[in-house]
């Protein structure tokens, strides 16, 4: 049974990919190998390959999902605790949408960009809602009642279909970039594991 009783299920999607080309040598250039895809200095960003502009997006996706490890660590154990990791999230992930929001369309292409937003004001709206229910529920205590739990249940299955819907969008979208400019997705073990750890 997973330690808290949170929404994962885009946890096993864009999560755990990143994007990469092969160079001359015929050895993957990911952002595990390379800097970290960053913008130049302007108004805007702006993007010198397609590998940036994914990695640019993934790792503020990374971001996002560090919240979500941070609080679940002491979620069940900590709920003050799990209540500040709420409170700094949701200015980060407000300035996360911005960023992303602000990206230009890459070669005329915008999709990729226009299926993270959705996904990224979900988690926002999460921290601020559900979440914070469910560390109210955790707050009880001993005191917690079969209802409780099964509230907390009922929020996550929630959680989990809609979020289910924009994971695939923004997978779909990814791939389809991914295509479009010569590049493959393969695993972030990294991820991966913290994501296992989670529903364990």
């Amino acid at each position: 049974m997973k330690k808290v009783i949170f929404s994962s299920a885009v946890l096993l999607g864009m999560a755990v990919f990143c994007a990469c080309k092969n160079n001359s040598s015929g050895t993957p250039i990911t952002s595990d190998t390379k800097k970290e895809a960053t913008a130049e200095v302007s108004d805007k960003p702006s993007f010198s390959t397609a590998i940036d502009y994914n990695d640019y997006i993934i790792n503020r996706q990374k971001d996002i999902y560090n919240f979500i490890f941070k609080m679940t660590d002491v979620a069940a154990t900590e709920p003050a605790a799990a209540e500040k990791v709420i409170n700094e999230a949701i200015p980060a992930i407000d300035k996360i949408i911005a960023e992303i929001k602000d990206m230009p369309p890459y070669k005329s292409d915008v999709s990729f960009r226009d299926a993270a937003v959705p996904l990224f004001e979900f988690y926002k709206a999460t921290f601020d809602g559900a979440y914070r229910e469910i560390i109210a529920i955790n707050k009880k205590g001993d005191k917690k009642t079969k209802a409780d739990v099964d509230k907390q249940q009922t929020l996550s299955d929630n959680l989990s279909k809609e979020e289910a819907v924009l994971d695939v969008a923004m997978k779909s979208a990814q791939t389809a970039f991914a295509v479009s400019n010569n590049m493959r997705v393969q695993a972030n073990t990294y991820m991966q594991q913290k994501v296992d750890e989670l529903k364990k």
